[in-house]
């Protein structure tokens, strides 16, 4: 199985945008979110984009690269939790109609599931 953060040459940093763009669309389905324009914003241990809803909200919507695992994602998630808590504002991980936080999308036939996650 490939990891699916696989971008050493042009041609696959292409394709790598291409099967994250699908990736996104699909994540953003599970989340229930009306979106009207998503906008690619960079590639580090994420892919981000950011998502403009119809209730003209702002969202970021995060990739997370195969280093990350679902219980790091868990606690950065409980950490920005307890920031908020504390009265200081910080993005807020968005939960789906499920109770789901992050979970796994599918992607192209070969390519690891990437863990997902939309902040608001």
């Amino acid at each position: 199985m490939n990891e699916f953060f696989q971008f050493e040459t042009e041609e696959q940093r292409c394709a790598l945008l291409e099967r994250a763009k699908r990736v996104a669309i699909s994540a953003l389905q599970q989340y229930n979110l009306r979106w009207v324009k998503i906008e690619f914003i960079g590639i580090s241990d994420t892919i981000t984009y950011q998502v403009r809803t119809n209730l003209d909200e702002i969202c970021l919507l995060r990739i997370h690269s195969d280093r990350r695992c679902s219980n790091e994602i868990d606690l950065e998630l409980q950490f920005l939790d307890a920031l908020i808590t504390a009265d200081i504002k910080v993005p807020t991980g968005l939960t789906t109609p499920s109770g789901l936080r992050w979970f796994t999308i599918d992607t192209d036939h070969g390519f690891k599931a990437p863990l997902v996650t939309v902040m608001k």
